[in-house]
């Protein structure tokens, strides 16, 4: 019985199926990668924030005059993707890739940690990323900039931790 019952829970959609097992885990038991219940920790100390991210395409929809559907069009995902968006649900990566490179929003600026405390950045990983995106720099050159920055940066911030003043 149990087995017909875990078999009939892969056959439904994603919410239904999800509401189920936060109802009666025991009953209908996890089905790795789906979701995640209520009751489990998070393994990650920080969450994107789904509601400012939503809420920052919205604005820029607004002072573009698009309807969701425009938006949808222009960004290259469906407004399904919207949807579940709007509706607080994590976007999958393409789409926030998509979204936030039509929209020219940081992705990294709606990550906020669960304890409230500031997110910091690794310097060097941003100057890194900013390089290698510099459609002026051919790859070599970035790695190249990459060696000397990460080289000088090093030096300094040795000096910092030897300095006591």
């Amino acid at each position: 019985m149990l087995v017909l019952l875990r078999h009939s829970l892969r056959c439904l959609s994603f919410e239904n199926r999800t509401r189920l097992q936060m109802c009666n885990p025991d009953l209908y038991g996890p089905i790795p990668g789906d979701c995640k219940s209520e009751t489990e920790t998070h393994l990650s100390n920080s969450r994107f924030d789904v509601a400012k991210f939503f809420a920052a395409l919205d604005e820029i929809r607004r002072s573009e005059k698009l309807s969701w559907k425009g938006v949808a069009e222009k960004a290259g995902v469906s407004a399904s993707t919207l949807t579940r968006i709007g509706q607080g649900k994590r976007p999958d990566v393409d789409g926030m890739a998509a979204l936030s490179a039509w929209a020219n929003l940081d992705a990294n600026s709606f990550i906020v940690k669960l304890d409230n405390t500031p997110v910091e950045r690794e310097t060097l990983s941003e100057i890194s990323a900013l390089l290698r995106a510099d459609s002026k720099l051919k790859g070599r050159d970035a790695e190249m900039l990459e060696a000397m920055l990460r080289s000088a940066y090093q030096t300094m911030r040795s000096k910092d931790d030897d300095d006591p003043s």
